[in-house]
């Protein structure tokens, strides 16, 4: 118990109200008053005292024989006066709460502060954009994309036309999920899930991407999403169970509505931002973070390197600079993207035409 109360001390996301877990605010509060409470440490111990008493085959034997061999046994529910060394083990444990929030609240603090000021910045950036995308309202693109996209493959952009992108480190500056149609999602058995049914209209209309937007996390088209430069495609190497696609896709759905996180802050899901959305639903990926200021946060680039040789995602599909890579280069060609400088990616792009 200890050492999970430890694994959760820096984890604001236990206390943060969810709709899709079914957890309610502060529940790491909550944990750590019931597990110092005498009720819980009774309950322990007289769980253990009758379970020995219930039987005394062989097999039980054999179980009490471990369970009495664990540190824990020993050190807190062999004697009495364990089970009051563990009581002060217990209060001491908790007790570092101070610590914790401190710690909370200093980077809140700091996350306030850099939202703010990001916020400002971010939107007056937006506005500036000195042409339109190479790919925008392009048919053969979009329905070339459509027939290729299955649910829960990674959809990555790159805008060099507008000023926001100038500011994003690496190659790739927007990530989304295409999240399916009617047809795919009635066939993974979800499209009358609680989560799903209220996006019906959204849905049959064509708006089957999701991402994380400055206004906040929304469905839409592939035709409104096409105002870009360069278009990669990636899917998951290993393919999930049915359940756990399931799963996946009513995570990415729980996500719409919320608000866009200028703190970049990936310790929260209470705004979060387009690489956030990947980070939260594909839990069994494990992307690299950066720290900023007391803040872990997750960038595009950080998503799109799982599609590199040896992640866990592998190009499907690729453009730049409104041209389709040939199938047998997309490969090569993704791989090369993160390393490339810009005169060496300006040439790239100049021998495609």
């Amino acid at each position: 118990v200890g050492s999970i109360i430890s694994s959760l001390r820096d984890d604001n996301l236990i206390n943060e109200e969810n709709e899709l877990y079914h957890r309610n605010k502060s529940s790491l509060k909550k944990i750590k008053r019931i597990i110092i409470s005498k009720k819980f440490r009774k309950s322990i111990l007289e769980t253990w005292n009758n379970s020995k008493k219930a039987t005394e085959n062989i097999y039980n034997k054999n179980i009490i024989e471990n369970i009495e061999g664990t540190s824990y046994y020993k050190n807190f529910l062999s004697n009495d006066e364990n089970i009051k060394k563990s009581k002060k083990y217990f209060r001491k444990l908790i007790d570092k709460k101070s610590t914790f929030n401190a710690e909370v609240n200093f980077n809140n603090f700091l996350n306030n502060i850099f939202s703010g000021l990001s916020n400002v910045v971010s939107n007056f950036m937006g506005i500036f954009a000195t042409r339109k995308g190479k790919l925008i309202n392009n048919e053969m693109f979009i329905n070339n994309s459509l027939s290729l996209l299955q649910p829960l493959d990674i959809i990555l952009e790159k805008t060099p036309f507008k000023l926001t992108d100038k500011f994003i480190p690496g190659f790739w500056g927007h990530a989304a999920i295409y999240i399916g149609n009617e047809v795919q999602l009635k066939e993974l058995g979800v499209w009358d899930h609680k989560f799903v049914e209220k996006y019906h209209k959204q849905i049959k209309e064509g708006k089957v991407i999701i991402e994380a937007l400055r206004s906040k996390v929304a469905y839409n088209s592939l035709k409104k999403f096409s105002n870009i430069d360069d278009y990669a495609h990636l899917r998951l190497l290993k393919e999930p169970t049915l359940d756990k696609k399931r799963e996946m896709i009513i995570r990415v759905f729980a996500q719409i509505g919320k608000k866009y996180d200028f703190g970049y802050d990936v310790e929260t899901s209470k705004k979060i931002i387009c690489s956030e959305l990947h980070y939260i639903t594909f839990d069994e990926v494990v992307f690299k973070t950066s720290r900023f200021m007391g803040i872990n946060t997750v960038s595009v680039d950080q998503i799109a390197e799982q599609g590199l040789k040896g992640g866990a995602f592998y190009p499907i599909d690729l453009y730049l600079d409104g041209i389709r890579i040939k199938k047998d280069k997309v490969f090569e060609t993704y791989d090369m993207l993160p390393t490339a400088n810009n005169k060496d990616i300006r040439r790239l792009k100049k021998s495609l035409h």
